[in-house]
């Protein structure tokens, strides 16, 4: 049996993310309580439930009547809210905006991908292309901008050293004390510019040219090149499940974005 538990503001606030903001909650099934006329109901209850307790049945009077309370707490709480016209404020619109946004995206998404099951064989093909893949050792100096990653270049082809470089002006601290080395990339790497540009090399090369990420501007030194080396299939089965999902998921935004009609301002 869950202990009584204390309703703190803190619980409170997180019980209003379970559920909507708007004066329709949208929840289904028989009326469980009604709060200035406003219905709340079963699903809601529910929802409650699960968030608090991982059922979605009450074991006993304590969770329903802490359930319901709950509920009657956070319908207040909003009806205030709406009484008080702060949905019309900017900033609470704009949240409610980019609330309703992620949760739609989320909804086609997941029907895409229900559509659009990743089955065993699929997995297996990533994982074979994925052997046949390149990743490239290398090492980076990461500087605050363009003009400052062109002056490490001429100090390089000067003759400094790339790992001296690295240690005393790059702002990646941890790789700096390595003298630069980040280690083995491929292109699903946080930064995929680096393998790009990686790629474009030979193995003791370093960039002509700065490249950029959203860290900053780089400095890259190709230190080797092999195919990946990959785990077996068996340990990073749902890895590879999760990359081809979200390689349909940019499928998908590409083909919408080759259908609509885009207008980037200037």
């Amino acid at each position: 049996m869950h202990p009584i538990r204390v309703l703190t503001p803190l619980l409170l606030v997180s019980l209003l993310a379970v559920g909507g903001c708007n004066k329709e909650s949208g929840g289904t099934g028989p009326i469980v309580a009604t709060v200035n006329g406003e219905s709340i109901r079963e699903s809601e209850y529910k929802d409650i439930l699960r968030a608090q307790f991982g059922t979605d049945k009450a074991r006993n009077d304590t969770e329903r009547q802490q359930a319901i309370d709950w509920l009657v707490r956070r319908k207040l709480l909003v009806l205030e809210a709406e009484k008080q016209k702060l949905q019309e404020r900017e900033d609470v619109a704009r949240a409610i905006r980019l609330s309703r946004d992620q949760l739609l995206i989320r909804a086609v998404t997941s029907k895409y991908l229900s559509d659009n099951p990743v089955s065993e064989e699929d997995a297996k093909l990533r994982y074979e292309a994925l052997k046949k893949e390149k990743e490239y050792k290398v090492s980076h100096i990461l500087l605050p901008s363009e003009a400052e990653a062109n002056k490490v270049l001429a100090q390089l082809k000067a003759g400094k050293s790339f790992s001296a470089l690295a240690k005393t002006s790059s702002l990646d601290e941890d790789s700096a004390k390595r003298g630069g080395e980040i280690g083995w990339i491929n292109q699903h790497s946080l930064a995929p510019q680096l393998y790009f540009a990686a790629a474009g090399m030979k193995d003791g090369a370093t960039s002509d040219v700065p490249v950029q990420s959203d860290y900053g501007w780089h400095v890259i030194h190709r230190t080797a090149s092999r195919n990946t080396k990959l785990p077996p299939y068996d340990k990073i089965k749902q890895k590879l499940v999760e990359l081809v999902q979200q390689e349909r998921i940019n499928n998908l935004t590409n083909h919408l974005r080759e259908q609509a009609k885009v207008v980037i301002s200037q």
